[in-house]
Protein backbone atom coordinates (compact mmCIF):
# COMPACT_ATOMS: atom_id res chain seq x y z
CA UNK A 1 0.00 0.00 0.00
CA UNK A 2 0.92 3.68 0.04
CA UNK A 3 2.56 3.26 3.45
CA UNK A 4 5.35 1.40 1.64
CA UNK A 5 6.40 4.73 0.09
CA UNK A 6 7.96 5.75 3.39
CA UNK A 7 10.11 2.62 3.50
CA UNK A 8 11.06 2.73 -0.19
CA UNK A 9 11.90 6.43 -0.50
CA UNK A 10 13.34 6.60 3.00
CA UNK A 11 15.92 4.00 2.04
CA UNK A 12 16.73 5.82 -1.22
CA UNK A 13 17.18 9.11 0.65
CA UNK A 14 19.61 7.36 3.02
CA UNK A 15 21.58 6.01 0.03
CA UNK A 16 21.17 2.46 1.28
CA UNK A 17 22.69 3.17 4.70
CA UNK A 18 19.36 2.30 6.35
CA UNK A 19 18.07 -0.77 4.47
CA UNK A 20 14.42 -1.76 4.70
CA UNK A 21 13.63 -5.25 5.99
CA UNK A 22 10.61 -7.06 4.55
CA UNK A 23 9.26 -10.12 6.32
CA UNK A 24 7.78 -13.24 4.80
CA UNK A 25 4.22 -12.19 3.97
CA UNK A 26 2.92 -15.66 4.85
CA UNK A 27 3.97 -15.25 8.51
CA UNK A 28 2.39 -11.93 9.44
CA UNK A 29 0.49 -13.57 12.31
CA UNK A 30 3.50 -15.43 13.68
CA UNK A 31 4.68 -12.93 16.26
CA UNK A 32 7.55 -15.11 17.50
CA UNK A 33 8.86 -15.00 13.90
CA UNK A 34 8.32 -11.22 13.79
CA UNK A 35 10.19 -10.70 17.08
CA UNK A 36 13.09 -12.84 15.78
CA UNK A 37 13.11 -10.98 12.45
CA UNK A 38 13.26 -7.56 14.12
CA UNK A 39 16.07 -8.65 16.43
CA UNK A 40 18.15 -10.54 13.85
CA UNK A 41 17.86 -7.81 11.20
CA UNK A 42 19.18 -5.10 13.50
CA UNK A 43 16.19 -2.91 12.71
CA UNK A 44 16.18 0.38 14.58
CA UNK A 45 12.73 1.60 13.40
CA UNK A 46 9.64 -0.59 13.21
CA UNK A 47 6.20 0.26 11.79
CA UNK A 48 3.05 -1.43 13.14
CA UNK A 49 -0.68 -1.05 12.71
CA UNK A 50 -1.96 -0.60 16.32
CA UNK A 51 -4.00 -3.82 16.28
CA UNK A 52 -0.94 -5.75 15.11
CA UNK A 53 1.16 -4.07 17.80
CA UNK A 54 -1.42 -5.17 20.38
CA UNK A 55 -1.10 -8.75 19.14
CA UNK A 56 2.71 -8.50 19.27
CA UNK A 57 2.53 -7.26 22.86
CA UNK A 58 0.57 -10.44 23.64
CA UNK A 59 3.83 -12.40 23.44
CA UNK A 60 5.54 -13.31 26.71
CA UNK A 61 7.19 -10.12 27.97
CA UNK A 62 10.74 -11.46 27.55
CA UNK A 63 10.16 -12.37 23.89
CA UNK A 64 8.39 -9.11 23.05
CA UNK A 65 11.06 -7.01 24.79
CA UNK A 66 13.84 -9.04 23.17
CA UNK A 67 12.50 -8.32 19.71
CA UNK A 68 12.51 -4.59 20.42
CA UNK A 69 15.84 -4.48 22.27
CA UNK A 70 17.69 -2.79 19.41
CA UNK A 71 14.78 -0.66 18.22
CA UNK A 72 14.96 3.08 18.85
CA UNK A 73 11.70 4.23 17.27
CA UNK A 74 8.31 2.53 17.00
CA UNK A 75 5.87 4.00 14.45
CA UNK A 76 2.14 3.24 14.37
CA UNK A 77 -0.49 4.30 11.86
CA UNK A 78 -3.60 3.02 10.09
CA UNK A 79 -5.85 2.88 13.16
CA UNK A 80 -6.47 4.84 16.34
CA UNK A 81 -3.76 4.30 18.95
CA UNK A 82 -5.11 3.51 22.41
CA UNK A 83 -3.66 4.74 25.69
CA UNK A 84 -3.42 1.15 26.94
CA UNK A 85 -1.17 0.23 24.00
CA UNK A 86 0.97 3.31 24.66
CA UNK A 87 1.27 2.32 28.33
CA UNK A 88 2.21 -1.28 27.54
CA UNK A 89 4.96 -0.18 25.16
CA UNK A 90 6.38 2.21 27.78
CA UNK A 91 6.35 -0.50 30.46
CA UNK A 92 7.87 -3.14 28.19
CA UNK A 93 10.76 -0.89 27.13
CA UNK A 94 11.20 1.06 30.39
CA UNK A 95 10.16 4.22 28.55
CA UNK A 96 13.30 4.32 26.36
CA UNK A 97 11.49 3.73 23.04
CA UNK A 98 10.21 6.65 20.96
CA UNK A 99 6.62 5.95 19.92
CA UNK A 100 5.24 7.99 17.02
CA UNK A 101 1.53 8.04 16.19
CA UNK A 102 0.92 9.00 12.54
CA UNK A 103 -2.34 9.87 10.82
CA UNK A 104 -3.17 10.20 7.14
CA UNK A 105 -5.65 8.87 4.59
CA UNK A 106 -4.75 7.46 1.18
CA UNK A 107 -6.22 10.56 -0.47
CA UNK A 108 -3.42 12.67 1.05
CA UNK A 109 -0.62 10.16 0.78
CA UNK A 110 0.87 9.32 3.07
CA UNK A 111 0.86 10.78 6.59
CA UNK A 112 -0.34 14.30 7.36
CA UNK A 113 0.05 14.54 11.15
CA UNK A 114 2.44 13.28 13.79
CA UNK A 115 2.39 12.87 17.56
CA UNK A 116 5.20 11.59 19.75
CA UNK A 117 3.92 9.64 22.74
CA UNK A 118 4.95 10.92 26.13
CA UNK A 119 4.10 10.17 29.70
CA UNK A 120 0.78 11.87 30.32
CA UNK A 121 -2.93 11.14 30.76
CA UNK A 122 -3.86 7.47 30.81
CA UNK A 123 -7.49 7.99 29.77
CA UNK A 124 -8.99 8.97 26.45
CA UNK A 125 -7.54 8.57 22.97
CA UNK A 126 -3.99 9.34 21.97
CA UNK A 127 -3.80 12.58 19.96
CA UNK A 128 -2.86 12.53 16.29
CA UNK A 129 -0.79 15.63 16.92
CA UNK A 130 0.07 18.45 14.56
CA UNK A 131 0.39 18.79 10.79
CA UNK A 132 3.62 17.76 9.08
CA UNK A 133 5.42 20.24 6.80
CA UNK A 134 3.47 21.69 3.85
CA UNK A 135 0.12 20.41 5.17
CA UNK A 136 -2.79 22.36 6.65
CA UNK A 137 -5.30 20.67 8.97
CA UNK A 138 -8.64 22.36 9.63
CA UNK A 139 -11.67 21.27 11.67
CA UNK A 140 -14.93 22.36 10.01
CA UNK A 141 -18.63 22.35 10.76
CA UNK A 142 -21.36 21.09 8.44
CA UNK A 143 -21.41 24.40 6.52
CA UNK A 144 -17.67 24.43 5.82
CA UNK A 145 -16.66 26.98 8.45
CA UNK A 146 -13.81 26.39 10.88
CA UNK A 147 -15.02 25.56 14.39
CA UNK A 148 -13.59 27.02 17.63
CA UNK A 149 -10.78 25.14 19.34
CA UNK A 150 -12.11 22.31 21.49
CA UNK A 151 -15.20 21.84 19.31
CA UNK A 152 -15.68 18.64 17.32
CA UNK A 153 -16.02 18.81 13.55
CA UNK A 154 -14.94 17.16 10.32
CA UNK A 155 -11.20 17.18 9.64
CA UNK A 156 -10.11 18.70 6.34
CA UNK A 157 -6.64 18.37 4.80
CA UNK A 158 -5.00 20.98 2.58
CA UNK A 159 -1.52 21.32 1.15
CA UNK A 160 0.78 19.63 -1.33
CA UNK A 161 -0.10 16.06 -0.32
CA UNK A 162 -3.78 16.24 -1.30
CA UNK A 163 -4.58 14.00 -4.28
CA UNK A 164 -6.32 15.01 -7.49
CA UNK A 165 -9.42 12.88 -6.91
CA UNK A 166 -10.85 9.43 -7.60
CA UNK A 167 -10.29 7.90 -11.03
CA UNK A 168 -13.55 7.62 -12.95
CA UNK A 169 -15.66 8.93 -10.05
CA UNK A 170 -16.26 12.65 -10.67
CA UNK A 171 -19.26 12.83 -8.32
CA UNK A 172 -17.36 11.48 -5.33
CA UNK A 173 -14.34 13.60 -6.25
CA UNK A 174 -16.48 16.76 -6.21
CA UNK A 175 -17.97 15.79 -2.85
CA UNK A 176 -14.69 15.04 -1.10
CA UNK A 177 -12.14 17.34 -2.78
CA UNK A 178 -13.47 20.86 -2.24
CA UNK A 179 -12.18 24.43 -2.76
CA UNK A 180 -10.42 26.03 0.19
CA UNK A 181 -9.09 29.54 0.95
CA UNK A 182 -6.14 30.70 -1.10
CA UNK A 183 -7.05 28.62 -4.13
CA UNK A 184 -6.21 25.36 -2.35
CA UNK A 185 -8.07 22.12 -2.67
CA UNK A 186 -9.04 20.46 0.59
CA UNK A 187 -9.87 16.84 1.18
CA UNK A 188 -12.84 16.18 3.46
CA UNK A 189 -11.79 13.12 5.43
CA UNK A 190 -15.09 12.15 7.04
CA UNK A 191 -13.12 11.86 10.29
CA UNK A 192 -14.23 13.76 13.39
CA UNK A 193 -11.58 15.63 15.36
CA UNK A 194 -11.02 18.59 17.66
CA UNK A 195 -8.13 20.74 18.79
CA UNK A 196 -7.10 20.16 22.41
CA UNK A 197 -4.56 22.14 24.45
CA UNK A 198 -1.81 20.31 26.31
CA UNK A 199 -0.45 21.28 29.71
CA UNK A 200 2.47 22.88 27.87
CA UNK A 201 0.07 25.13 25.95
CA UNK A 202 0.47 23.31 22.63
CA UNK A 203 -2.60 22.65 20.49
CA UNK A 204 -2.92 19.11 19.15
CA UNK A 205 -5.58 17.25 17.21
CA UNK A 206 -7.59 14.51 18.85
CA UNK A 207 -9.24 11.92 16.60
CA UNK A 208 -12.86 11.24 17.65
CA UNK A 209 -14.07 8.66 15.13
CA UNK A 210 -16.04 8.74 11.89
CA UNK A 211 -18.83 11.03 10.75
CA UNK A 212 -20.25 8.14 8.69
CA UNK A 213 -20.40 4.33 8.98
CA UNK A 214 -16.87 3.66 7.73
CA UNK A 215 -14.86 1.42 10.06
CA UNK A 216 -11.28 0.18 10.27
CA UNK A 217 -10.28 -3.41 10.94
CA UNK A 218 -6.61 -4.43 10.96
CA UNK A 219 -5.74 -1.16 9.23
CA UNK A 220 -8.19 -1.59 6.32
CA UNK A 221 -10.86 1.02 5.60
CA UNK A 222 -14.22 -0.72 5.26
CA UNK A 223 -17.59 0.58 4.10
CA UNK A 224 -20.18 -1.77 5.71
CA UNK A 225 -22.64 -0.90 2.94
CA UNK A 226 -20.42 -2.64 0.39
CA UNK A 227 -20.65 -5.92 2.31
CA UNK A 228 -24.39 -5.52 2.90
CA UNK A 229 -24.98 -4.82 -0.79
CA UNK A 230 -22.97 -7.87 -1.83
CA UNK A 231 -24.99 -10.09 0.53
CA UNK A 232 -28.26 -8.81 -0.92
CA UNK A 233 -26.97 -9.41 -4.46
CA UNK A 234 -26.29 -13.02 -3.42
CA UNK A 235 -29.91 -13.54 -2.38
CA UNK A 236 -30.14 -12.30 1.22
CA UNK A 237 -33.39 -10.46 1.96
CA UNK A 238 -31.66 -8.23 4.49
CA UNK A 239 -28.13 -7.72 5.80
CA UNK A 240 -26.20 -5.74 8.40
CA UNK A 241 -22.45 -5.41 8.78
CA UNK A 242 -20.35 -4.01 11.59
CA UNK A 243 -17.36 -4.53 13.86
CA UNK A 244 -17.33 -7.06 16.68
CA UNK A 245 -14.88 -6.39 19.50
CA UNK A 246 -13.63 -9.64 20.98
CA UNK A 247 -13.10 -10.09 24.74
CA UNK A 248 -9.34 -9.55 24.24
CA UNK A 249 -10.01 -6.17 22.61
CA UNK A 250 -9.20 -7.22 19.03
CA UNK A 251 -11.68 -6.30 16.30
CA UNK A 252 -13.24 -8.42 13.57
CA UNK A 253 -15.65 -7.75 10.72
CA UNK A 254 -19.03 -9.42 11.31
CA UNK A 255 -22.20 -9.60 9.22
CA UNK A 256 -25.72 -10.81 9.83
CA UNK A 257 -28.21 -11.68 7.09
CA UNK A 258 -31.81 -12.79 6.57
CA UNK A 259 -31.81 -15.73 4.13
CA UNK A 260 -33.77 -15.43 0.92
CA UNK A 261 -35.42 -18.33 -0.94
CA UNK A 262 -32.40 -18.75 -3.21
CA UNK A 263 -29.53 -17.63 -0.99
CA UNK A 264 -26.84 -20.21 -0.11
CA UNK A 265 -25.96 -21.16 3.47
CA UNK A 266 -23.35 -19.18 5.41
CA UNK A 267 -20.41 -21.22 4.04
CA UNK A 268 -21.68 -20.73 0.51
CA UNK A 269 -22.18 -17.02 1.09
CA UNK A 270 -18.69 -16.62 2.49
CA UNK A 271 -17.20 -18.42 -0.51
CA UNK A 272 -19.22 -16.25 -2.90
CA UNK A 273 -18.18 -13.09 -1.09
CA UNK A 274 -14.53 -14.14 -1.34
CA UNK A 275 -14.91 -14.34 -5.11
CA UNK A 276 -16.27 -10.83 -5.53
CA UNK A 277 -14.79 -8.80 -2.67
CA UNK A 278 -11.23 -8.07 -1.48
CA UNK A 279 -10.21 -10.34 1.39
CA UNK A 280 -10.51 -7.55 3.99
CA UNK A 281 -14.21 -7.10 3.13
CA UNK A 282 -15.08 -10.75 3.71
CA UNK A 283 -16.60 -11.00 7.23
CA UNK A 284 -14.75 -13.20 9.68
CA UNK A 285 -18.09 -13.91 11.33
CA UNK A 286 -21.20 -14.47 9.20
CA UNK A 287 -24.52 -15.61 10.59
Amino acid sequence: GEAGAVAIFGELLMAGRNPTVFGDGTQTRDFVYIADLIASSGATSVHFVPSMLDAYLGLPAAEAAGGLAGVRRLVVSGEALGRETERRVAELTDGRLLLDNLYGPTEAAVDVSWWEARRGPTAGPCPIGQAVANVALRVRDGWGGEVPAGTAGELGIGGVQVGLGYVGRPGLTGERFVPAPGGEREYRTGDLARWVETEAGVWELEYLGRADRQVKVRGYRIEPGEVEGALRELGARGAACGVWTRPDGSRALAAWYVPGPESPDSDGLRAALAERLPHWLVPQYLT
